[in-house]
């Protein structure tokens, strides 16, 4: 679940898991009122137990750092499972301070507040970016975007699919998405304008891109995610039956990864398009690793599937 202000908040989250999501993100949080000790800061970190699955603290500003302070303070918290930074959110509040969608018209900036994130997590939580292909039509950077992000080190970016000059209305750019899906090698997520299963098929078939991200699709509809599952379902399954099919035939995939015995492994997405990653096969057949298998939406193991 996307963050938005004044909504996801714990409760919320907890709801969101309940109905299927996989993620969630907290309401963005200012990075100057944390790292100053700012007590309306803290309040909006809370997490209640019922939140079963990954939340990410998201944080916005324009302060390298603050930025990187911050981060500290939400790793030394031990309550979160990532961070994001807010790198698109149009909200004038946010804009004010030289964040958010304001940081699409420096890259600079932007890049030394990614790097300082990441410091500031230390190695010990993920970063994700959130961000939107372009600050306007006449500026499509997405590509360029996903490429800083991958560069200073985060692990993944969540790309809204319309420009900052649109806000939340008009029809997504799924092209933009896709061009970034493919300049770099971290997950790129789809994000905007995702109402119903049938908006979550368009998504990921247009962009290949590694998951979906939803926000106001869910406000009052937090069934979506389910929904979504389950259209996602007859996919994944499919995607099964070809595993399954594929193990008879080790033998002939061990010869394209060099090896004349041993472990392969598996990278699917959600749409079902297998791929096989040559590199890091090759790297577990020599560790010995057994049969590996990944659904990156959905972290689940196909291990039980393998006969």
């Amino acid at each position: 679940m996307a963050p938005l202000a004044e909504v996801t908040d714990s409760a919320s989250r907890a709801m969101a898991f309940s109905c299927g999501a996989d993620r969630c993100t907290s309401e963005m949080v200012s990075a100057a009122g944390l790292s100053r000790g700012s007590p309306g800061s803290l309040p909006l970190l809370e997490r209640l137990p019922e939140e079963r699955g990954e939340t990410y603290a998201q944080l916005y500003g324009s302060d390298p750092a603050e930025m990187e302070e911050a981060a500290r303070r939400v790793v030394a918290l031990g309550r979160f499972q990532g961070l994001d930074l807010n790198a698109g959110c149009p909200a004038p509040k946010v804009l004010r301070c030289g964040g958010g969608a304001a940081l699409l018209g420096d890259l600079a900036l932007l890049r030394r507040l990614v790097a300082a994130i990441v410091r500031g997590a230390g190695g010990a939580l993920p970063v994700s970016v959130k961000t939107r292909i372009g600050p306007d039509p006449a500026h499509p950077i997405a590509a360029e975007l996903a490429r800083i992000a991958e560069g200073e080190g985060a692990a993944c970016v969540a790309l809204h699919g319309r420009y900052a000059s649109a806000r939340h209305s008009g029809p997504c750019d799924w092209a933009q998405v896709a061009a970034a899906v493919a300049a770099v090698k971290i997950p790129v997520f789809a994000n905007g304008g995702i109402r119903a299963p049938a908006d979550a098929l368009a998504a990921l078939r247009e962009t290949g891109a590694a998951g979906l991200m939803v926000g106001r699709g869910a406000v009052g509809c937090p069934f979506l995610f389910a929904e979504i599952r389950a259209a996602l379902a007859p996919v994944v399954e499919a995607t099964l039956a070809r595993i399954r099919g594929n193990v008879s035939r080790r033998g002939e995939y061990l010869k394209e990864f060099g090896e004349k015995d041993g472990p392969y492994i598996y990278l699917i997405v959600a749409t079902g398009n297998i791929y096989e990653d040559i590199t890091q096969a090759k790297a577990a057949a020599k560790q010995g690793a057994d049969i590996i298998a990944v659904i990156r939406t959905t972290g689940q193991s196909l291990l039980d599937f393998v006969p």
